[in-house]
C-alpha cells in the first residue's frame, strides 16, 4: 500500500514538473484561435528572422482560424523558412523572462517570399519586406 501511495506521489510530482517545464511553450501569448487564413492560390514564401536573444516559435493560423505550430523553437541568431501564399496569416510567440508574447498577425503581401526579421526590447519590433504587419 506504501508502495503505491508512494509511486502515486512520485507520478504526480513528475507531473508538475513536466508541466512547469513544458509551460513556456504553452504559455498561451498567442491565443490559440485567431482569424483564419484566406483561401489563395499564389504560392510564395515566408522567412522568419530571429533578431532577439530570446527562443521563438512561429505558428500558422489555420483555414478554421487554429495556430498550428510551424517546427521546433527558433534560436536567437537562427531563421526558419515556410512555403506558404499571399495573405496567409502568421504569428510570433517570443518566451522571455518574463512570459510568452505574441506578434501582431504577419502576412506575404506579394509573390516575392516575405523576410521578418523579429526584434524584442521591451516589445515586439518588425524589420520586413514584402510583408504586412
Amino acid at each position: 500500500m506504501r508502495l503505491v501511495f508512494a509511486t502515486r506521489v512520485w507520478i504526480a510530482a513528475l507531473v508538475s514538473a513536466l508541466a512547469v517545464v513544458a509551460s513556456p511553450a504553452q504559455a498561451g501569448g498567442c491565443e490559440p484561435s485567431q482569424d483564419p487564413s484566406p483561401s489563395s492560390f499564389d504560392q510564395t514564401g515566408i522567412f522568419f528572422y530571429n533578431d532577439t536573444q530570446y527562443a521563438m516559435r512561429v505558428f500558422w493560423s489555420g483555414f478554421d482560424g487554429f495556430l498550428q505550430a510551424g517546427g521546433d523553437w527558433i534560436q536567437p541568431g537562427d531563421k526558419l523558412s515556410f512555403d506558404t501564399y499571399v495573405g496567409h496569416i502568421w504569428f510570433v510567440e517570443i518566451n522571455t523572462p518574463d512570459g510568452a508574447v505574441c506578434s501582431s498577425p504577419i502576412r506575404p503581401n506579394g509573390l516575392d517570399a516575405c523576410h521578418m526579421h523579429i526584434l524584442y526590447d521591451e516589445g515586439i519590433g518588425y524589420d520586413a519586406g514584402f510583408c504586412d504587419f
